[in-house]
C-alpha cells in the first residue's frame, strides 16, 4: 500500500478483513504512513519507498515490498502467503481459500495483456524465498514473470472473485472482480 491520500480508503479495507475475517493481517506501507488502527491480528511494517529506491517500473514497487515484508516478519508458522492489494476486499474470501485441497501457487482470475495480474497473489511458505528470488529484470513485470512460473508449481486459479466496491486501479480502469 501506498498509504498517502488514501488513509480512509485503507482504514475501511483493512478493518473489513479483520472484522470479517479470522485472518492475521499484515500491510506494507511505502509511504512510511501506517494507519491508526490498533489490533491483536494486524501487523504494519512502514517504509519510505523513494528514500533509496527510484524506479518508473511499478513492478519494482511491488516486488521491493513483497522482500521486504518476508524478511521482516517470520511467517513460519502460515502455510499459505496471501497478498492482496489493499484497496481490494473480497466478500467470503476465507471460504474460497479454504475450498483448496493444495496448491503451491494461487492466482487470481484476471489476465491481462502484460501477464498474469496480481493483485491476489498466494505463495506457499515452502517456496516464498525462492519463488521471489528468482525474479530478475529480463520479465519486464512481476505480472509477467508470475505468468511465466505458473507452470512449475501446483497452481490453482480462483474462479471469478467478484468485488463488492468497484475499485479504480492506478491506471484509470476500473476493477469489478479479482
Amino acid at each position: 500500500m501506498y498509504i498517502k491520500n488514501k488513509e480512509q480508503l485503507y482504514y475501511n479495507i483493512v478493518n473489513r478483513w479483520l472484522n470479517n475475517t479470522s485472518f492475521d493481517i499484515y500491510i506494507v506501507d511505502s509511504s512510511n504512513t501506517g494507519l491508526q488502527i490498533i489490533h491483536p491480528r494486524l501487523y504494519q511494517y512502514k517504509f519510505e519507498q523513494y528514500d533509496k529506491f527510484v524506479t518508473s517500473n511499478p513492478s519494482k514497487y511491488e516486488i521491493n515490498s513483497i522482500f521486504k515484508i518476508i524478511n521482516h516478519f517470520n511467517f513460519e508458522k502460515y502455510d499459505m502467503i496471501i497478498k492482496i492489494t489493499g484497496k481490494y476486499f473480497i466478500p467470503d474470501f476465507e471460504s474460497y481459500i479454504k475450498q483448496i485441497d493444495s496448491a503451491d501457487l494461487i492466482l487470481q482470475n484476471r489476465i491481462d495483456t502484460h501477464g498474469q495480474n496480481t493483485e491476489l497473489l498466494a505463495i506457499n511458505y515452502k517456496i516464498i524465498h525462492d519463488f521471489i528470488n528468482q525474479y530478475n529484470d529480463k520479465y519486464n513485470s512481476f505480472e509477467n514473470y508470475v505468468y511465466s512460473k505458473k507452470h512449475k508449481y501446483n497452481t490453482y486459479r480462483f474462479k471469478a472473485l467478484i468485488l463488492d466496491a468497484y475499485t479504480k486501479r492506478s491506471d484509470g480502469s476500473i476493477l469489478k472482480y479479482l
